[in-house]
């Protein structure tokens, strides 16, 4: 194995202590309870953060000495199953219910979607010691509402080349060849 992928952020929550999105382990208070392996999982992330183990600061820097590459995996719309006003989803799809498309998730179409995909998917590549990033389109690939998709496609590339700036500086700053894997429908 050459590459390691890991999720770092999804439902518009990090997985990672976050400057930009919520760190998913800070559920509102409607969440508690809702569900139990979630709770534990958030409470165990929250934890690591507080002792210091941030894990893809960890992870990558394991990965460095096995001499593997690390992606921190983005999903970029991820629902299963859930939906803005349940509590387990975070709170920035509630704050900024004029992105959502199809009433699951912020999309590109909006210029404030766009920016706030943008500003998640460079986060941890100006972070962290990564060798790329992994974009997920999959889960949800749903980004425009029907009557957008032709006209704003083109906004999907224009997303993925926003984000090589972060990458290229952090290659030209000795960080050696980093690139981006997309997954897309």
């Amino acid at each position: 194995m050459d590459t390691l992928t890991h999720c770092v952020h999804c439902r518009w929550q990090a997985i990672y202590d976050s400057k930009v999105v919520e760190v998913a382990g800070d559920l509102t208070p409607e969440a508690v309870g809702i569900d139990t392996l979630l709770a534990v999982a958030c409470a165990c992330l929250c934890r690591l953060i507080t002792e210091g183990s941030d894990p893809p600061e960890v992870i990558a820097r394991r990965c460095h000495v096995l001499g593997t590459n690390f992606l921190p995996s983005l999903r970029l719309n991820d629902q299963h199953g859930m939906h803005p006003h349940e509590g387990h989803y975070g709170s920035f799809c509630r704050d900024h219910p004029e992105w959502i498309v199809w009433e699951q998730g912020p999309g590109l179409g909006s210029a404030g979607g766009a920016r706030a995909h943008l500003r998640v998917v460079r986060e941890p590549a100006e972070r962290y010691d990564i060798d790329g990033l992994d974009l997920d389109f999959m889960r949800w690939p749903v980004y425009f509402k029907s009557d957008e998709v032709k006209a704003n496609t083109p906004l999907v590339t224009d997303f993925i080349g926003g984000s090589a700036p972060s990458l290229t500086k952090r290659a030209s700053a000795g960080a050696g060849t980093c690139f981006s894997a997309s997954g897309c429908p």
